[in-house]
């Protein structure tokens, strides 16, 4: 059996679309899909898998565009230091009760965690300097945030309908 071939992924223009991806070469866990050297997540558990915890793989960069949405039954995930950008709509309408994020997280894209209806607080890391367009719209139960020191750009709509939303800290 052949050795697969290293993949090296410019990061200069990432783009975290699956249709950019979908040639790379895969490497699947119980339940979740990877580029072969594990940097980019394109897809989490199936919404009838029921996971409700997830560890993402230690080399993990990039978590890709509706990695985890519309999982449901998803309430926590454990992020490894290393991941930097989360992708579109990556976690949109799943479970999530909480969120954790490394300190090496720097840009969460648009509409990363909308409709997390379960998520009530929120601590973004220092290393965060963008937040897309409606990264947190619809989080019903979302309470309070705290903002990271290091922000330069702020989406519109981020905290849109957040209707139980009393303290972001800045």
């Amino acid at each position: 059996i052949d050795k697969p071939k290293e993949i090296v992924i410019d990061i200069s223009n990432i783009n975290t679309e699956w249709n950019i991806l979908n040639s790379l070469k895969t490497w699947c866990d119980d339940v979740a899909l990877y580029t072969v050297d594990k940097q980019y997540l394109i897809s989490g558990p199936e919404p009838w898998e029921e996971v409700v915890e997830y560890k993402i793989e230690d080399k993990t960069k990039i978590i890709c565009d509706k990695a985890f949405s519309y999982r449901e039954s998803l309430q926590k995930v454990v992020f490894p230091y290393g991941i930097f950008i989360i992708g579109k709509e990556a976690f949109c309408n799943s479970g999530l009760k909480s969120l954790m994020l490394p300190n090496s997280v720097k840009v969460i894209k648009e509409q990363a965690f909308s409709w997390c209806r379960r998520l009530n607080e929120i601590t973004l890391p220092d290393s965060v300097v963008e937040i897309g367009d409606m990264a947190f719209w619809w989080c019903l139960s979302l309470e309070k945030v705290i903002l990271s020191k290091s922000l330069i750009k702020i989406g519109y709509g981020v905290f849109e309908q957040c209707q139980k939303l009393k303290e972001i800290t800045i």
